[in-house]
């Protein structure tokens, strides 16, 4: 081999090498762009129902809807039992 086709040769590799490297970067990151593209599509929901869900100030247990009333009384029991 003459010293122009080593030269040649290993360009080659280096090129193929960094193909390689390349593609190995974006098969390694695209999964983690796309989990991170969902955490923040989630995070985008959780904000919107927090600001749709604003607490209001109840006077009363009878002002609750009969669902709410449930929850609530599900949650005293927890909370005394602990």
């Amino acid at each position: 081999m003459c010293l122009l086709e080593v030269i040649t040769w290993e360009n080659l590799k280096m090129k193929i090498f960094r193909g390689l490297v390349r593609n190995m970067v974006f098969f390694t990151i695209f999964p983690v762009q796309e989990h991170l593209n969902k955490i923040v599509l989630w995070k985008g929901k959780i904000d919107l129902f927090k600001r749709w869900h604003k607490p209001t100030l109840i006077k009363s247990e009878q002002d609750l809807p009969s669902k709410i009333k449930l929850k609530f009384s599900y949650s005293k029991k927890l909370s005394l039992e602990a």
